[in-house]
């Protein structure tokens, strides 16, 4: 079984494509664990690979939960897509 650490990695590998085959979809289910229980690094990174493929809803949604975790790195990247959503749906997450 995986440490955080190494969890950490293997996602990040994935969502960058540096030492892994690049695939959002295998670096979420990697790190999505991790975000779920509070992990501020993995909540951060799967907002902003959700935002560079497009997918504002989702990285907000994700933003948010980064911040609640402690990340305070993701209150620039919620500030910025905040900007690209309707109120109804920022109000929503």
């Amino acid at each position: 079984m995986l440490s955080a650490a190494e969890h950490l990695a293997v996602g990040k590998a994935f969502l960058t494509g540096l030492g892994a085959p690049r695939s959002l979809r295998r670096g979420r289910e990697v790190l999505e664990p991790l975000a779920q229980r509070w992990n501020a690094q993995a909540a951060l990174m799967l907002p902003e690979a959700s935002a560079e493929a497009g997918e504002t809803g989702t990285a907000y949604d994700l933003a948010i939960r980064a911040m609640a975790g402690g990340g305070a790195d993701a209150i620039g990247l919620a500030d910025e897509l905040e900007g690209r959503l309707p109120l109804e749906r920022i109000l929503s997450a």
